[in-house]
């Protein structure tokens, strides 16, 4: 250390420096004020350059980025955001309508089928045996067996009814005999009992016992004819008065059978027709095991194997057709659906594409639980674009377009709650501004605005903005 403090010393440079800085402290002694000076004036130079040197950079002034916003003006019909879903007319998704064994799957993935096509086949059991179709053969045996007996038993009906109608006929021709043999009765009655008063005269002047035997055994025999006559007589006018009962009972055997046979022919077109619906019934029931389309088209996808037990409901095949329809259909709440502008159109987003839809119907009641239906068709141009039972975001008109006569809704984001009041953003010469605003009833996720909002009020949607934020609208 000591050897490089004395080659220090040495060197020509510092004692240069030590001549020159004993010369300048001498001039300083003698010349203070001077000296003064000078140093005041090398002590601005210093300080020039170095603030020269020094200088800051100048920062870059970063443009602020205006945000974008959405918004809607109160004086216009207020729009909400809701949910629909797509359905299809067109994709179905034949499913079991009996429960059994999977024992054959008759369609693919990618096929292309015609109508009522047989997609499967069910069995009763692992062995193949279906009890439908063994219920369809008896149903249709017992139909065979009473076609081919119909025209018979109808034959002997038709014999039954003739028969009784001649039974009828012979009464009455017996009545009419029984009528006319009365005269002749009665006739031969007289001649009986005039011949029996000659006898009682014959009697009267008989002299001799063989006379008067002779006599006697006439009158028993003309009494015992008279006898006999009466008693035919009161029989045959028994029989051929319409007032008695042999008329009315031969009558009315006449008529209960041909009662009788009127319903057994009643009966037995009735069992023909019963047989007949009892074979179609167990031919349905049979075709619940062999489910099929319902309209020509491709299979999309198979949900069901071989061997698979299923129940009724099991889907087992997604079908979709050439041809269909499409259509949305929105859940809204009873009081939303009373408020929805079917003059203004529903705007959809499809891909991007915003497309401007009316109302095919607004259900009258509720259709889901308490919710109501809103129904839309869409064009055939967009059913390649959406997905059955899928869900889109439409814009809802609500109310009519003189919001005056109606409350507005706002999306409940876009509702500022505190304790002591609720606010809302608006947008006034580009800037943020923030609105005391009164709340009604909430519908989902809307809230009716009662007081605070005026006509032409752009209120902001977006809720990442702060007051006195420069924005700008969404077109």
């Amino acid at each position: 250390m000591k050897n490089i403090v004395k080659k220090v010393k040495n060197h020509s440079l510092y004692k240069l420096s030590l001549v020159k800085l004993k010369k300048a402290e001498k001039f300083a002694l003698q010349k203070p004020f001077v000296s003064l000076f000078i140093i005041l004036a090398i002590l601005f130079v210093v300080i020039s350059i170095n603030s020269f040197l020094r200088k800051p950079k100048v920062e870059e002034v970063v443009e602020q980025q205006i945000k974008k916003v959405s918004i809607y003006s109160v004086g216009e019909s207020p729009r909400i955001q809701v949910s629909a879903k797509v359905e299809e007319s067109n994709v179905i998704t034949v499913v079991s309508q009996a429960g059994g064994v999977v024992q054959s799957v008759s369609v693919e993935p990618g096929q292309k089928i015609w109508a009522y096509q047989q997609v499967a086949g069910l069995s009763s059991n692992y062995y193949g045996g279906s009890a439908a179709t063994i219920q369809r053969q008896m149903a249709q045996l017992q139909n065979e067996n009473v076609l081919n007996t119909f025209d018979t038993q109808k034959d002997l009906i038709g014999k039954q009814r003739d028969l009784a109608n001649l039974q009828g006929d012979n009464a009455e021709e017996m009545r009419k005999i029984a009528d006319s043999s009365l005269g002749e009765t009665r006739a031969l009655l007289t001649l009986n009992e005039t011949m029996l008063n000659g006898v009682d005269g014959a009697l009267l002047g008989a002299t001799t016992s063989g006379e008067v035997a002779s006599l006697t055994a006439q009158k028993s025999q003309l009494l015992a004819g008279i006898n006999q006559i009466k008693s035919g007589l009161r029989q045959a006018e028994y029989q051929a008065n319409e007032d008695k009962p042999p008329y009315n009972l031969a009558t009315s055997a006449k008529d209960l059978t041909i009662k009788q046979l009127e319903l057994q022919e009643k009966a037995l077109e009735m069992s023909k027709e019963i047989s007949n619906l009892q074979l179609k019934l167990a031919r349905v029931q049979e075709a619940t095991m062999y489910p099929a389309t319902p309209f020509a088209g491709v299979v999309e996808r198979v949900f069901i194997k071989k061997g698979q037990m299923i129940s009724p409901g099991t889907p087992i095949a997604t079908i979709k057709a050439n041809t269909g329809s499409t259509q949305l259909v929105a859940l809204v709440s009873k009081d939303m659906a009373s408020k929805v502008n079917i003059t203004e159109p529903t705007i959809v987003n499809i891909e991007g594409q915003m497309v401007e839809i009316y109302p095919d119907h607004v259900s009258n009641v509720a259709t889901d639980g308490l919710l109501y239906s809103i129904v839309y068709s869409l064009d055939s141009q967009y059913q390649n674009k959406l997905n059955h039972g899928s869900h889109v975001s439409i814009s809802l008109p609500i109310g009519s377009i003189d919001t005056n006569a109606v409350i507005p809704f706002l999306p409940l984001e876009s509702v500022h709650q505190s304790e002591q009041e609720s606010t809302i953003f608006v947008l006034k010469d580009g800037k943020v501004i923030s609105q005391k605003v009164e709340l009604g009833s909430i519908n989902g996720r809307f809230v009716e605005i009662k007081n605070g909002l005026s006509d032409q009020t752009a209120v902001i949607l977006s809720r990442d903005v702060i007051e006195g934020q420069t924005v700008e609208v969404i077109k």
